[in-house]
């Protein structure tokens, strides 16, 4: 005799399956038993259910999640793309040396809360130095007092950008000059003291340098 294979699980017919509920509505039948149970007998469930089913929508625990993961994953923009938007360049038109005042004024008690500027004297310069090394230089005032390109000794204003190599530095004619750091040495006054700052030890970010520690080394002059 021949053997005959039938199979042993079968779809179910559209009949048994069209009766199954959905996730919507088991999601609606929770929040009223819910309704139900915790609200007292004068409230109707039902009616407050059907307003809150058309103000609020239900989501599932999962789509939230991957709501929340997406806008984690959302990119930033990269160096080129900033390049290419022009984010950190200065307009022409808001190239003036007034506009950057109030910058300067910041910086100035910016850096006096930096090296407690009340409390510097001879025995501590040696620590206040250390903390104006890895100082923010954007709006200090400062003066290039040399370089290797003689164009650029005796420029001075107030630092309005400052990258890895460079002062972008606006002067008191409206120019916005680009100081290279290396070989180059700058100075700024505060108060009774005159600070150098010398551009081959400045080669680093500004947010890398206030966390970057730096070896006391000799300065070889230019």
């Amino acid at each position: 005799m021949a053997e005959t294979h039938c199979s042993v699980y079968q779809r179910l017919p559209k009949i048994a399956t069209s009766d199954l509920p959905t996730k919507s509505d088991l999601q609606e039948n929770f929040v009223k038993t819910f309704l139900a149970k915790t609200l007292s007998a004068d409230c109707k469930a039902e009616e407050i259910a059907a307003g809150l089913k058309n103000s609020v929508e239900l989501f599932d625990l999962n789509e939230k999640k991957k709501v929340e993961k997406m806008k984690r994953k959302k990119k930033s923009l990269t160096s080129k793309e900033k390049k290419k938007l022009k984010i950190f360049e200065i307009k022409p038109n808001e190239q003036k040396f007034e506009n950057f005042i109030p910058m300067y004024q910041l910086w100035l008690q910016y850096i006096k809360d930096l090296i407690h500027y009340e409390n510097v004297n001879s025995s501590n310069l040696q620590t206040v130095q250390m903390k104006i090394l890895k100082a923010d230089y954007h709006g200090c005032y400062v003066t290039v007092s040399q370089s290797k390109c003689p164009s650029f000794v005796g420029t001075t204003g107030i630092i309005v950008m400052e990258t890895k190599n460079t002062f972008k530095i606006i002067t008191k004619n409206d120019r916005l000059k680009c100081i290279p750091k290396k070989n180059s040495i700058f100075r700024f006054q505060l108060g009774d003291y005159c600070y150098t700052l010398y551009g081959n030890h400045l080669q680093v970010r500004a947010s890398e340098r206030a966390h970057r520690r730096f070896k006391t080394k000799s300065t070889i002059a230019l």
